[in-house]
Parts: C-alpha cells; sequence; structure tokens
C-alpha cells in the first residue's frame, strides 16, 4: 500500500466523522427555526466531509480513480463503527458478514 492509497483510507474516515457530525446535527434540527441548521455539529460535518473531500481530490492527482474509488468506500464500514461506538447503533452479524466481504472486495480491486 502506498503513501497516496493511505491518504484515501484517512480521508474515508474523516468523512466518516463528518457524517457523524451530520448525524449529531440532524437530531437538533427544526424546521420552523431555520437557524438550527447552523449547529455545531451541522458545521463540523461540513468542515470534515469538506477537508476529506478536499484530500481526497488531491490524491486523485496521483492516482488511478480505479483504485481510488473503492478505498473510499471504506468509509462505509468506518461509519458502522463509528456508529456503534458513538451512537449505540445496533450492529448484526449480518452487517459484519458484508463488512467483511466489503473489504475483500476492495483488496481484490486495488491490489
Amino acid at each position: 500500500m502506498n503513501k497516496l492509497q493511505l491518504i484515501i483510507i484517512s480521508m474515508a474516515m474523516l468523512g466518516a466523522f463528518g457524517q457523524l457530525a451530520f448525524k449529531k446535527g440532524s437530531n437538533l434540527i427544526k424546521f420552523t427555526d431555520w437557524f438550527s441548521f447552523a449547529n455545531k455539529w451541522l458545521l463540523l460535518g461540513l468542515i470534515l466531509y469538506g477537508s476529506a473531500t478536499i484530500g481526497y481530490v488531491l490524491a486523485l492527482k496521483g492516482l488511478n480513480l480505479s483504485q481510488a474509488y473503492p478505498l473510499i468506500s471504506l468509509s462505509y464500514l468506518f461509519v458502522m463503527v463509528l456508529s456503534l461506538i458513538f451512537l449505540g447503533e445496533k450492529v448484526t452479524a449480518i452487517n459484519v458478514c458484508g463488512s467483511l466481504l466489503l473489504l475483500l472486495a476492495v483488496y481484490m480491486m486495488v491490489v
């Protein structure tokens, strides 16, 4: 695994934290109060997700898209783990099996 691939994986993780912040921020939205959309969690999510996107685009300069795109799909796995840890969401055996298949697919596509 080269340096750019590790950067892509890091950006997938950063984007997953952004998704976690979006989820926490979405709970604070009141559709009768437009200012509730400017809560700290949504703003943090935008910053994290935006930073991940910028890092991903920069890493694309040196990687083939056919290698980079499967790596960014690891964000699905990261979101599942972060949701379990920080939100107490349930993870089933099917989820774990799907995650293992995802890891195998990414490995087969990138290596």
